[in-house]
Formats: structure tokens, sequence, C-alpha cells
């Protein structure tokens, strides 16, 4: 699905959602609409996230041209369905003692501020990637650090925390702090997602 941008956003009540969770979700990936209350849908390309409570709970990531497919429940864990076969669980990887593996934006970095997070820890491997699947490497294992210094919003990031959490990582602002959602405006402050690892001080 291409990207379109949004200008709306609509407010839908915890019993409605409740109620019509997959009328919701399917009308949703349709029209592309992200969709913000105190539960809601938040919708980016081919990612769908709910957000219970301000944190993301349920979250999907498909990835047509790699033929993978992403999930992540709050509770149950996360997997990776590869070339239409059968899902499989997936968990993020303890910090190598080699050095870690840090994935960022093909075209929305800030080289500065990741070399200055990075200062001092080893690092082993760089990759790129797009859109929501950052959180999805990090999640299977294959990175073990996403930092985001660059402008998100909370329907580009949601299902993408939502898979990392249920895989065993977690997600905090740049000094540390819980990332949650709700915020005024939906906008996005900096980010680090990590693997099986704690924050760098």
């Amino acid at each position: 699905m291409s990207r379109i941008e949004i200008d709306a956003v609509f407010m839908l009540p915890d019993s409605v959602v409740n109620a019509h969770l997959a009328e919701i979700v399917a009308l949703s990936i349709e029209r592309q609409i992200p969709v913000s209350g105190p539960s809601a849908i938040q919708v980016e390309g081919g990612a769908i996230g709910l957000i219970v409570d301000g944190a993301p709970v349920l979250g999907v990531v498909h990835a047509p041209a790699l033929d993978l497919t992403f999930t992540g429940h709050s509770g149950a864990g996360a997997t990776v369905a590869r070339d239409g076969g059968p899902a499989s669980s997936i968990s993020v990887r303890p910090s190598p003692a080699s050095g870690v593996t840090i994935v960022a934006s093909r075209r929305h970095g800030d080289p500065e501020a990741i070399d200055k997070l990075l200062r001092g820890h080893p690092v082993a491997d760089r990759k790129t990637a797009g859109s929501s699947l950052k959180f999805c490497l990090v999640a299977e294992g294959e990175a073990d650090i996403y930092p985001r210094f660059g402008r998100t919003m909370e329907w580009d990031t949601a299902a993408g925390q939502a898979v990392l959490t249920a895989a065993g990582g977690h997600v905090t602002d740049e000094h540390g702090a819980p990332f949650t959602y709700g915020k005024p405006g939906f906008e996005n402050p900096p980010f680090i997602a990590w693997g099986g690892m704690q924050p760098w001080a």
C-alpha cells in the first residue's frame, strides 16, 4: 500500500473499539485511517497497531516486497511468517559481547546524535531498513538497537513497538523514560528501541 497523508484523526471511545474491533481494523486497513482514543488503532502503510492506556498492545507489520509478516501481542509473544509460510516465534537477543548491531533509517537519520549515543560502546554492524521493519529487526534478534532522532508520528511507530515489546524489547525516549502514546498532536519525541539490553546511561 502506498503512504497516504491523513489530516484527520478519528476519536473513538473504548466501548466502540471493543464492540467493533474487527470492523475498525478492516476499515482502517482499507482507508489507511489513523484512529486514536483511549483505546486506539494506529495505521501506517502495511502496519497496524492497537493502543490501550497509552501503550501498544497489539501490532502487525507486513512487508509485501519481502513477503514478511510480523505480529506482536502483549502477553502472547511475537512471530514472523516468511514467504507465506507458517508463523514462528521470535524474540530479542542478549547484547553480543562483540558489539551491538544498530539499525537506522535510510533517509531520516541524525548521524551526529547517533554517533553521540554510540560513543564508548562497541558496534559490530550497522543496518538500514524502512518504516516499522526497524523495530522488527530488533524484535527478531537481527539488530540490538534502533535510535530515531528525527520526526515521527504515533501511527508510524505503534505497530512496530507492539511487535518489539511482545518479543521482549522495550522503547524509551532519549532520556530513558517510557515511550507512551496519546501525546498532544500525536507527534513522537526522539526515541530508542532496545533489544535484550538495558538502556545506556
